[in-house]
């Protein structure tokens, strides 16, 4: 009988793979939690920083302070969320908020789910027929 030896590759692949299964449950399961207790909006840019000091979008990103009215009342966001880099002052964006405190954000993106959810499909399917 032989024994079937396993690379080092295979072992990183399936680390990868359970790391971004885990993340894809803790997304689902704060999606499904946050559902019921909250709501859409559309918020206004009123500032915003990158998180490198340049204008190129290549390994960049924009968080923005928003303001937006729930039931009449004007909020202005305590912490920053991300935008689309292609954002400005002025724009508008889509923003999810806590009914019970409507002064709390989301930055809940489905993306997080489906991009997780592929990696761990590719690393799978990268061990399963031994791609590497």
């Amino acid at each position: 009988m032989s024994k079937l030896k396993v690379s080092n590759e295979i072992y990183f692949l399936g680390a990868i793979a359970v790391i971004a299964f885990l993340f894809c449950v803790y997304n689902l399961v704060n999606l499904l939690l946050i559902q019921n207790k909250s709501a859409t909006t559309t918020g206004t840019i009123i500032s915003y920083t990158t998180a490198v000091p340049s204008t190129t979008a290549f390994h960049n990103s924009k968080w923005a302070q928003l303001t937006y009215k729930v039931n009449g009342k004007q909020y202005v966001s305590q912490k920053s969320i991300q935008v689309p880099f292609s954002s400005e002052i002025g724009s508008t964006v889509q923003l999810r908020y806590d009914t019970q405190h409507p002064e709390r954000l989301y930055s809940f993106t489905p993306a997080r789910i489906l991009i997780s959810l592929g990696i761990t499909a590719v690393c799978i399917i990268a061990i399963v027929f031994r791609l590497i």
